[in-house]
């Protein structure tokens, strides 16, 4: 539909009266009481895994880690599942972020409804199972002839 002019108001503003009436509206709160209580469970966890692992986790990177990066969504009891967390340096946790099909074919993000019978990339070690980590993870893999349309970054 169509206006045939600017809008106009019914009633003049007073003067020096503010949009609104006047009412204050409370600011928002940044997390619910309950998710907040999971927060204060989680972050002295994760200080504590961040020095039991002070090296990002990510393969070819020895970069300090300063991120958890939580191969499960965080949502939930899984932001506390200690068994899906990555130490890694910001740079790959991007990374692992910004390119999921990178994530999932090297074994950095695995899907939700999942349940993976394989040890994942980190909790192993190469020569353990004759293979390398990315052999390990139970993600499909991407065919070489599916044109991504991008390639993935390399590590700097």
């Amino acid at each position: 539909m169509k206006r045939s002019g600017p809008l106009k108001r019914k009633k003049a503003l007073a003067p020096g009266k503010p949009l609104g009436h006047g009412k204050k509206r409370k600011p928002l709160k940044a997390r619910s009481p309950k998710r907040q209580a999971q927060y204060d469970k989680y972050n002295p966890e994760r200080e504590q895994f961040l020095k039991e692992n002070p090296v990002c986790q990510i393969d070819g990177c020895d970069r300090e880690s300063t991120d958890v990066h939580h191969m499960k969504k965080r949502n939930g009891v899984r932001l506390l599942d200690k068994s899906k967390w990555m130490a890694a340096c910001r740079l790959c946790n991007s990374r692992a972020e910004d390119y999921p099909e990178w994530a999932f074919e090297n074994g950095y993000k695995l899907h939700v409804n999942r349940k993976s019978a394989t040890p994942l990339p980190h909790q192993t070690k190469p020569s353990e199972f004759g293979q390398t980590p990315s052999a390990l993870d139970d993600s499909p893999t991407i065919p070489d002839d599916l044109e991504l349309g991008h390639d993935t970054p390399g590590l700097a």
